[in-house]
């Protein structure tokens, strides 16, 4: 069985103020503190944390996934009293975007780690764009979503123990399976996806 501190909590913003408040309380009445809450409030109303945090001090917030550059993920780190940011490499611009917003972040006392319900590409680049953190903040992984997520990377995505190991391969260490694109993939065309 995982510890409760060891589970992070994934609002996906369905939250308000009140029902925020509901579930901390009902947490702590419980002594269930997850590792984090991580984007609780959409993230127009996430200023309203600060008061949260000041009430629930035992909790640590997490934000920023939807977040497009540097100066909305500063707003929400600086003004939201969000203790962990956290860029998407898919929305914010790429691995350099968030190489520089990483280093950029840590200089100005920032916690960061990724926001990454992704696939395995995302998740590799992900994994190797955690490697400039200073803080070991865990990388979100989206464990057992796809049952064959196995097959679809040549080599296969190397998690072990609950651990992404680092490839000293060439680039991110994976290539996507042709044979998995054929079976599955599709590509945007102008009336949409297609085969």
């Amino acid at each position: 069985m995982v510890p409760m501190h060891q589970i992070a909590v994934d609002c996906h913003e369905r939250f308000n103020l009140q029902t925020l408040e509901h579930l901390l309380t009902r947490l702590s009445e419980r002594s269930l503190i997850p590792y984090w809450v991580e984007d609780s409030l959409h993230q127009v109303y996430t200023s309203e944390l600060p008061s949260l945090g000041s009430k629930y001090p035992q909790f640590v917030f997490g934000a920023g996934e939807t977040s497009l550059n540097l100066h909305e993920l500063l707003g929400v780190g600086s003004h939201c009293g969000i203790d962990i940011l956290m860029p998407d490499v898919k929305h914010f611009g790429g691995v350099t975007a968030v190489k520089a917003a990483i280093l950029s972040l840590e200089e100005r006392g920032h916690r960061v780690t990724l926001h990454n319900p992704t696939g395995p590409i995302g998740t590799a680049f992900s994994a190797h764009l955690c490697t400039l953190r200073r803080d070991s903040v865990p990388l979100e992984f989206p464990w057992a979503v796809v049952s064959d997520r196995d097959h679809s990377t040549i080599p296969a995505e190397p998690v072990s123990s609950g651990a992404y190991v680092l490839s000293d391969l060439p680039g991110i260490g994976l290539d996507p399976n042709p044979d998995y694109m054929v079976e599955y993939g599709q590509k945007w065309t102008v009336s949409g996806w297609a085969k």
